[in-house]
């Protein structure tokens, strides 16, 4: 939050754990005019489906053009108990594949 400007916002996208490490307070925001915002794809797809289409067609025409990069590792089956601990330490950017 030390980070954002006057009237910034910080959209939080996913949230491994139920509790955060600080508490935000009220005043935190107030007093400094920032803003914090949850988003969970998940329920809004489930509530409005066709929503879902423009949106997604827009990604897709990113990724074609060559915009949007996630990182993609792949670790061997036997290697599940490391990919674990790397995905529990949030240690991973991107997408960790186990193979056969």
């Amino acid at each position: 939050l030390d980070l954002l400007a006057p009237l910034g916002r910080m959209l939080l996208v996913g949230h491994a754990s139920t509790t955060p490490e600080e508490p935000i307070r009220g005043n935190d925001l107030w007093v400094r005019n920032i803003g914090v915002l949850g988003f969970s794809v998940g329920p809004i797809l489930q509530a409005h489906p066709l929503r879902a289409r423009k949106a997604s067609s827009a990604v897709i025409t990113i990724i074609e053009q060559g915009a949007l990069h996630v990182p993609i590792e792949t670790l061997p089956l036997t290697q599940a108990s490391e990919a674990h601990r790397r995905l529990e330490a949030r240690g991973v950017a991107g997408r960790l594949i186990l193979t056969t």
